[in-house]
């Protein structure tokens, strides 16, 4: 069961690894709506999903695949 947790926890340790990597890239992205000058290669409001809909999709599939590791172990988080 050591061995089973130990790499439970590396895992989980890649995957929230790649969680604050999402972070930082939201991060970015409101970055570069509060630098904006109006007229000049501003992003549109329209173009806003383009940017952060991968990102977040990227972060369910994230979150998803932690709970698959806790299910595989009997961690199941009750809702």
């Amino acid at each position: 069961m050591s061995a089973t947790l130990a790499g439970l926890r590396s895992q989980i340790m890649d995957r929230m690894e790649e969680l604050e990597n999402e972070i930082t890239a939201l991060r970015c992205v409101t970055g570069l709506l509060n630098g904006q000058v109006p007229g000049a290669n501003a992003i549109c409001l329209s173009e806003l999903s383009y940017i952060i809909d991968p990102i977040i999709e990227r972060e369910k599939a994230i979150l998803d695949d932690v709970r698959g590791m806790f299910k595989t172990v009997g961690f199941e988080a009750k809702a």
